[in-house]
């Protein structure tokens, strides 16, 4: 007898496992794609690879592979039905100019960057008579902001532009610890 209830709750099981498979089933449509492996370069980043699918002239990339490459977090909410991503880089900020310490800061208008060596040359703004050209070294962890109204954001030293008009915190051995860009 006893086996016998275990065989009748055993099939119970199944059906009841079979049934919630079939109704799941139901919330999907089923869809004829291609699956590419393609290059993508995301913010002059270093290339990657992802599998991609081409469905209807469109291209479906994977959101975990472009939350990773934006340094973004992505978080499902299975009961919601809602992805959400954050920006999970914070803003970055730089202390003020230090002059006990030695630091100093400059202001001017870039004429030349050197991309590879971090080195910018700057038309320094002193007064009206006055305006040296002033090679500056900056920092491989230099803060680079730029600003605009109220708000600012963080950008890369490639982002700087020729003609930029920047201020620039220098420590006491002449490196750029931190630049803004007001624009």
């Amino acid at each position: 007898m006893f086996h016998y209830i275990k065989k009748v709750i055993g099939c119970l099981l199944i059906l009841v496992m079979a049934s919630s498979i079939s109704f799941g089933l139901n919330q999907f449509t089923k869809v004829n794609a291609l699956l590419k492996e393609i290059h993508f370069k995301i913010q002059d980043e270093i290339p990657a690879d992802s599998n991609v699918l081409f469905y209807e002239d469109h291209i479906y990339i994977p959101l975990k592979f472009v939350s990773q490459k934006l340094n973004h977090t992505m978080d499902w909410n299975e009961k919601t039905q809602t992805i959400t991503m954050n920006n999970s880089k914070p803003f970055l900020d730089f202390e003020d100019v230090n002059p006990s310490i030695g630091e100093e800061f400059v202001y001017g208008e870039i004429l030349s960057i050197d991309k590879n060596k971090r080195i910018l040359t700057i038309d320094q703004h002193i007064d009206d008579n006055s305006s040296p050209h002033y090679n500056i070294d900056v920092s491989k962890d230099a803060i680079i902001i730029l600003q605009r109204n109220e708000k600012a954001m963080n950008i890369a030293f490639h982002d700087l532009k020729i003609g930029d008009v920047i201020g620039i915190v220098l420590t006491k051995n002449k490196v750029a610890r931190g630049i803004i860009l007001i624009d």
